[in-house]
């Protein structure tokens, strides 16, 4: 996947500096140690399988994918009933 020649110049950055998608004890996450985060991101997220980032789509559907994810976690969270 080639990264088209300035295509992050004009996207819009996601406003996630208040986003809390994992609540309650701090806790020690694990990394994928052998493939880049955001791929990673997109395929446990199930909206690609890494035959299809490595096959069908680019750098740009990668991120759509990233900016899907992470607007449908924010707005989950937003519309889940708060606990008391």
């Amino acid at each position: 996947m080639g990264i088209a020649n300035g295509f992050s110049v004009g996207r819009k950055a996601i406003d996630i500096h208040d986003l809390d998608l994992v609540s309650g004890p701090k806790v020690t996450l694990l990394d994928y140690p052998n493939i880049p985060r955001l791929i990673g991101f997109i395929v446990s997220n199930g909206k690609a399988t890494l035959h299809e980032l490595e096959t069908v789509y680019g750098w740009e559907d990668a991120y759509d994918l990233l900016e899907i994810i992470v607007v449908d976690a924010h707005n989950r969270q937003r519309l889940a009933p708060k606990s008391k």
